[in-house]
Parts: structure tokens; sequence; C-alpha cells
């Protein structure tokens, strides 16, 4: 399999983009189907701080502003929809954060299901951004998407939220979430990047996960549960990759529940996390999956110490038909 880092090599400028398709083979109902395989670009962040090549590459025009300066806060804020640039009718909506200010910045915008940590929050000049992937016109505009932050109030936002669709979406099902940040080891500062990726085929009863947590020692966690399958399920497919010392985990292991960590995580099921270094991007199919719960899960996105570099909202409802 090419490796995630290999295919990025030649476009270190870009933050977020599905460049180009791998494709799995996987027999259902004795057919033969393809499977499309997210591949994201890896390499390091480029010298300015949201770079986003990919941002705004074509219209709606993009969402973005910087808030009023105060002695505590001042950054600035954009939201984007794009179509993906793969094989199938995909969109993604694009968040990112820029801390302009001397002090570090935590912050939960709940629109858009970020939440940068107060115990490892973004520093000066450094940027954070997300990706939300899903089918064409997942995502639509939502004026009032304010910014909470640790210090210094809410602060008005604009956000590309996600929508649910009708049955008539042909292909699969998808739904997923990227994360791109920064932390800080032996004082440098170092990138980071989590995604998970579904796609589900109701009518082959099929999910597809794909999963990455970056090549530097960082780690994702996640609730398999969510996507109605189980931790044995995941862990089995995962140890077929090579990949070992799975925990089993609850959001209170895994973070520190101050005010801005309680809105992010409220309204999702806090147990039966697993947490994970996947250091290639891997696709694992399931086979025989009939339900799907409807509601939200969170993605978190660790450094190689354990610390919780940022989370973000993944809804898996978009994964189920409409009524």
């Amino acid at each position: 399999m090419q490796s995630v880092g290999q295919f990025g090599e030649d476009v270190s400028n870009i933050i977020v983009a599905i460049e180009g398709i791998r494709y799995r083979g996987f027999i259902v109902n004795a057919a033969f189907r393809l499977f499309p395989m997210t591949l994201l670009a890896l390499t390091g962040f480029p010298a300015l701080a949201c770079n986003l090549n990919s941002f705004d590459s074509v219209s709606p025009s993009a969402e973005i502003n910087q808030t009023s300066p105060t002695d505590k806060t001042h950054f600035t804020w954009g939201s984007d929809v794009d179509p993906s640039r793969n094989s199938y009718n995909g969109t993604k909506a694009q968040h990112f954060i820029e801390n302009l200010h001397n002090r570090n910045l935590s912050l939960h915008w709940p629109k858009a299901g970020l939440l940068i940590p107060f115990d490892n929050p973004l520093v000066s000049s450094k940027c954070i951004d997300t990706t939300d992937f899903g089918n064409e016109g997942a995502f639509v505009i939502d004026f009032d998407a304010p910014i909470n932050t640790s210090n210094d109030g809410t602060k008005g936002a604009v956000a590309y939220v996600r929508v649910q669709q009708d049955a008539s979406v042909a292909g699969p099902k998808i739904s997923g979430t990227q994360i791109r940040a920064t932390f800080t080891s032996d004082g440098e500062s170092r990138s980071a990047i989590t995604w998970l990726v579904a796609f589900f085929f109701p009518e082959d009863q099929v999910l597809q996960l794909d999963l990455y947590s970056g090549e530097s020692g960082t780690s994702m966690a996640f609730r398999p549960e969510s996507f109605g399958i189980g931790i044995e399920q995941v862990a089995g497919q995962l140890s077929e990759f090579g990949i070992e010392n799975i925990q089993t985990t609850s959001i209170q292991e895994l973070v520190k529940l101050n005010d801005l960590a309680s809105q992010a995580f409220q309204g999702v099921e806090n147990n039966n996390f697993i947490q994970a270094t996947v250091q290639e991007q891997v696709s694992l199919n399931f086979s025989g999956v009939t339900e799907i719960p409807t509601g939200e899960t969170s993605v978190l996105l660790f450094s190689p110490q354990g610390n919780l570099i940022a989370a973000k909202r993944l809804a898996t409802w978009p994964l189920i038909d409409a009524n």
C-alpha cells in the first residue's frame, strides 16, 4: 500500500485535499464493488499559518473575518465549502482558526464542532484547521455560528454546517472529519493530523472506515459503537494492519472536562472509545451492518505524550437515509 506520507511529498503547501483515489475491491452480494479510499496530503505545515491553498477554490465565497482585538484574544476565523476532488459527488466544509494575539487561545466553536482545549491552547501565530466530508449538497451556511472562548466571552462567526439529505443521494453515504493542528514537543512546534471518514452502503449493509492519526506518534480516539460496530471488530481489523496497543477508554479518562470540554462533549456517548496510533492510513470494511445509531460522536487527536490537541464533532446521521 502506498504510504500516505509519500503521496503528500509534492503537495506540502496544501493544508487539506483529497488529491487522488485508491480503490479497494470488496465482494458484496456476489458483486464486485469499488470502495473509494480517502487520501489526504500530509506533509508539514507551510511557513505561513493558514496558507490554505485549497480553501475557497470555487464559489460560494468563503466566510473569513477577524475578531475585534482585546487584551485577551484576537483571532481570524474562516469557513468554506467546496467540492471534494474525487470520483464521487463529494463536498467538504473547511474551518480554520488563526491566533493573532500574543496570548494562547482556547475555544469551542459549536457549529463547526471544534474544540481547542484549555490545557493545550493554540499559541500565537499558529493555526488549526478542520475539514468535514459529505455527499454533494451536504453543507449550508449558518450566519449564527458563535465561537465561545475560554477567557473572553463569545465572538460572532459564520460556519458551513451539515444538513440531512434525502434518500435520493446516489452512491455511498459519506460522513467524515479531519483535524490539522500543532503541538509542542521538546520546545519545538510539530504538526499533527488525524482523520476518520465513513462510507456506508445501505443496500449492501457495508461500512468502510478510513483512519489515520499521523506519522509523528500522535494518536486518535473514536467510538466504534457510534457507527454500529463493536470495539472487537475494529481492534481485530487494526491488528491485521499491525496496529497493536489499542486502548479501550472513555471521555472522562481522556479529557479534563472543564467548561469548554463539557460543552464540546455534551450529548456524546462517552464510553467505549478506542485510542490507537495509526501511522499509515487504513481502510476497514465491515459487512452485515444493518443499523447505524442516529446522533453525533467525537474524534479526538492526542500528542505522543497523551495530551489532547483538539477534538472534532462528527455526525453519524448523514449515513442514514432521511425518512
